[in-house]
């Protein structure tokens, strides 16, 4: 498995080049960037191609739609033009993406949800999968990691994978590694992230982001699990995402967190 890290995690705000600058100072092989600078100022394109390229990191993007809303009339031209105007000139292949909506959507049942995200995904799969690209549907605090995996088996596409949040499934009631169970066989993109579950009055809890190693997401079983039923573990990158509480330095807590991943998971990390 490979290393990398979110833009937002790097303390750089929408600076595409100084992200790119400090994921290479972490020794990071693979950057999710946020492509908004560049959606905005195209002149920006071949800048970060070139500065990709010369660093040797491999980037990552994002896309989404309301795919709830669109169901089985879901538009692909957009997706498209995305992958042909931004993602191919930057060599991305791992597109993540969410539902964009949670399981308390009062519009539908759940099965009904689960139902219309596949018919949406389905034309945006066979998309991708023409264009050489991957979709990554994430358990974006929405889904449990079981129905994630039912939407990518009935979509069935080598368009569409998972993206494993290691964090976000105590935001649904499950257990972090009970997803990672129910998606590590699809798993093509991942944000490695850690969060204190701390108890709040009357019962509520509180999730509270903090570096690797420091909150309640066993790492230590999630992180084998994927590289031992990964579809391809030497292609995924293990995807730092530090997202601390207001006032702590997030760059430090980055580096931090790296040095944590390589320190405990040095051999996975060599494959």
């Amino acid at each position: 498995m490979k290393l990398g890290v979110v833009q937002h995690s790097l303390g750089c705000g929408d600076d595409v080049l100084l992200a790119l600058d400090r994921a290479r100072e972490l020794g990071v092989g693979t950057l999710g960037i946020s492509l908004g600078p560049v959606l905005r100022s195209p002149a920006l394109l071949p800048q970060v191609a070139e500065r990709a390229a010369a660093l040797g990191i491999a980037l990552e993007a994002s896309w989404g739609d309301r795919f709830l809303d669109n169901g089985a009339e879901q538009p692909t031209a957009p997706f498209r033009a995305f992958l042909r105007r931004f993602c191919r000139p930057l060599g991305i292949r791992i597109v993540g993406t969410a539902s964009g909506s949670d399981r308390w959507d009062r519009r539908w049942p759940l099965g009904q949800q689960l139902e219309r995200m596949a018919a949406a995904l389905t034309p945006l799969a066979a998309v991708a999968a023409e264009e050489g690209a991957v979709l990554a549907l994430e358990n974006h605090a929405d889904y449990r990691g079981h129905e994630v995996a039912s939407i990518v088996a009935a979509v069935g596409s080598s368009g569409l994978g998972a993206r494993l949040d290691t964090a976000n499934p105590f935001a649904v009631i499950e257990e972090p590694t009970a997803a990672a169970e129910a998606l590590a066989a699809c798993t093509v993109a991942t944000h490695i992230k850690d969060v204190r579950v701390r108890p709040k009055h009357r019962g509520l809890l509180s999730l509270v982001g903090c570096p690797l190693g420091e909150g309640d997401v066993d790492l230590g079983a999630i992180l084998p699990m994927l590289a031992a039923r990964a579809p391809d573990p030497a292609r995924l990158a293990l995807t730092v995402e530090v997202e601390p509480p207001p006032g702590v330095d997030v760059w430090e807590a980055t580096r931090q967190s790296v040095v944590w991943l390589r320190g405990n998971f040095g051999r996975q990390l060599e494959g």
